[in-house]
Formats: structure tokens, sequence, C-alpha cells
């Protein structure tokens, strides 16, 4: 499983450089991933919610996660919410002429909450990428920060469970029963780290305010990962899908931004100029 994981990691930092460094293609790599991504991920979601009962639209809720975060990618700012505004008008047409039929009452909640759910972090992270001219460093800071104390924290948590034969601190067992405080502590600590040497070197900040930004990423990250652990623990799920091997699914890959990119987007939005 750890090398699966590792060979997944490989490949996507390699597709990540590509985006961040090669200008002439980047764009054009993140869109198809983009893309592709907030379709699978908004598709998992609503195939976690049907575990449990709950049916959705799932192809069109995935569609329009799509067509949101592709919006992103082609039309000014003020046109970015038109394809929820869209989705929305399809469901009330739904209700108009669904001639009684009460069990669309329960899809379109739950259609739109998948949607909603699906791609909005995707959605975020390219609004970070096109934010004035810095939005490739806000991006490549942003995630290099998150997933670098995600990975750590996940390794530093494994070898110290081997090293303390399974007796490692369990931080929240309820929800993640391998998260340990060891592997907090260690991830806190890289994101910090990360946070220190890309901060002052992409933007030229103050060394407290880079700090702060890598406690904040790590623990936005971490809500995030143990957000989506109670999700598919009610689901009754081990993973939202098997498209990427070792890691899971694309909203398991995604699951530490649901807090980051949108905390990440209106703080710079508000702070970096």
């Amino acid at each position: 499983m750890f090398f699966l994981r590792l060979i997944s990691w490989i490949i996507l930092v390699g597709l990540f450089c590509c985006v961040i460094f090669v200008k002439e293609i980047g764009t054009h790599i993140l869109l198809l991933l983009f893309a592709a991504g907030a379709f699978i991920a908004t598709y998992e979601v609503c195939g976690m919610f049907e575990k449990k009962g709950y049916r959705a639209f799932k192809k069109l809720s995935a569609f329009f996660g799509a067509l949101s975060v592709i919006t992103v990618f082609f039309l000014p700012g003020e046109y970015h919410l038109l394809p929820t505004a869209v989705f929305v008008m399809i469901c009330w047409g739904k209700l108009l002429f669904n001639n009684g039929k009460t069990e669309l009452l329960q899809k379109i909640p739950v259609s739109l909450g998948a949607y909603l759910m699906g791609f909005l972090p995707i959605f975020f992270l390219s609004k970070i990428y096109f934010y004035n001219t810095a939005g490739a460093g806000l991006l490549l800071y942003m995630v290099a920060v998150t997933k670098s104390g995600d990975t750590f924290a996940y390794v530093t948590g494994m070898l110290s469970n081997r090293i303390l034969k399974g007796k490692n601190h369990k931080i929240v067992p309820s929800i993640s029963p391998k998260k340990s405080w060891e592997g907090t502590i260690g991830g806190l600590i890289c994101s910090v780290l990360i946070s220190f040497f890309l901060y002052n070197y992409l933007f030229k900040e103050s060394a407290l305010l880079a700090v702060v930004m890598g406690i904040m990423l790590f623990l936005g990250g971490f809500a995030g990962d143990l957000s989506e652990s109670a999700l598919k623990r009610i689901c009754g799920v081990k993973d939202s899908g098997a498209i990427i091997p070792g890691m899971g699914g694309v909203y398991d890959l995604l699951d530490s931004f649901i807090f980051n990119a949108p905390l990440f987007y209106f703080t710079i939005y508000l702070f970096y100029k």
C-alpha cells in the first residue's frame, strides 16, 4: 500500500510541477486535471450518499461540478456562479414537472449538497491559480504546505506506531483510528518549516506571518481530513473511490483542501494585494 501510494504521489507531484513551472502547457494540464477531478469528486460524494440510501442525480451533479470549475478558466469572475444558478434552476424545473413523485424531494437536496461538497475545493484551487500575477506561486505555496504536512503526518504516525509497537497516542479514534498525536505534531512541524522557506522565498514577507500561515494551513488540512473521515465512517466506506492507486478516490486526495482552499483564497483576497 505504501509503495502504491508513493508511486501515485510521485506522478501527481510531477504533473503539479508541470502545471506550475511549464507555463506553455501548465494551464491546459490544470484545466484537464481540475475539470476531471471536479466531475469525479462530485460523483464520488453522490456515491457515498447512496451507500446510506440517499439517491442523487449523480451524472448531472458531476457535470455541473466540472462545468463550475471550467467556468473559472474561461469567464470573468462575475460569471463563476452561473453554473450553480443554472443547476438550481434545473432542480426547480424537475420539481415543476415531477408529476407528484415525492422521491425528488430527496434527490434534489442530496444532489445539490453533493455538488457543493464535491466541486468547491477544486473551484477555490482554480480561483487561487488565477489570483492576479502571483496565482501560480500562491497555489504552489498552499498545496506544498498543506500536502507536506499531510504526508509527513502519515509517515510520522506510521513510524511512531512501529517504534511504539502499536501504542502511539491516538488523537480521534472515534473518527480516524490511525491518526496519532505523534503524527499530528510531526505534520505540524513540517508544514511550518515548508511554509517558512517557501513563503519567504516566494513572497519576501515576515517570518512570523510564514509561521502563522503554516499553522493555519496544517490545522485546516487536518480538519478537512477528519471531516471526510467522518463522512466516510457515516456512509460505511473505506475510501471515496479507487481511481488513485494507494490513495483511494479523488475526494480522498482533496480532503485536506475542504477548508484550506476557500480559507486560503479569502485570506489572500483580504490581505494579499
